[in-house]
């Protein structure tokens, strides 16, 4: 006799940010042998709203990201996408729904606009809504001074721009992708003031 088993899939519900991510009493730590370094974290963070997080190196607040992004699990505790749990399951459909601007921007040999839209094809790429991107990071009057505007070759890891304009170059390819959470980790550290203040 020749018995079939079939594995239940178990449907995954779409996430979309409707109202909040809520932090239900989080503890995490890397290994048993220190303390927490999160620990009884409980805390809401609304659609459409700022939300900001300091501290000194070593405060654990890259593993926070890590952990609202879904890269990494808690301890124990929950995180909520309005009323659905992250876990390992959902975690890659939460990752489509965010865009992350860190401190170091990695940069493709191409064009600015290849930069904005990376990972599409020249034909599939938004002019308008590229410049629409570039403007809110501030980054637009720059590119139009270019000799070659939006079609400038950035070079090897953005050799031809300065360390701001390779920043606020990564902002406008975030704010491009459109996408529900935007998470900047340091991502206007090479600015002055009066530029990040502007974005």
């Amino acid at each position: 006799a020749f018995i079939g088993v079939e594995q239940n899939q178990e449907n995954i519900q779409e996430i979309k940010l409707k109202s909040k991510i809520s932090f239900d009493s989080i503890y995490f730590n890397y290994d048993d042998k220190h303390d927490s370094l999160i620990e009884n974290l409980s805390f809401e963070i609304k659609k459409d709203e700022w939300f900001c997080i300091f501290g000194p190196t070593g405060c654990g607040k890259s593993t926070l990201l890590d952990i609202i992004v879904g890269l990494i699990q808690p301890n124990s505790g929950k995180v909520k996408i309005d009323n659905i749990v992250l876990n390992t399951r959902n975690s890659e459909l939460w990752h489509s729904k965010i865009a992350y601007v860190s401190q170091k921007i990695y940069l493709v040999n191409g064009t600015i606009l290849e930069n904005i839209a990376f990972g599409s094809s020249l034909n599939e790429i938004d002019n308008e809504k590229a410049k629409e991107a570039l403007l809110q990071a501030n980054f637009l009057q720059d590119v139009e001074n270019f000799k070659d505007g939006l079609n400038t070759i950035v070079g090897e890891d953005g050799a031809t721009l300065s360390g701001g304009q390779i920043q606020r170059l990564g902002l406008a390819r975030a704010l491009y992708l459109d996408r529900d959470v935007l998470i900047l980790d340091e991502a206007t550290s090479s600015l002055d003031n009066k530029t990040e203040k502007t974005i």
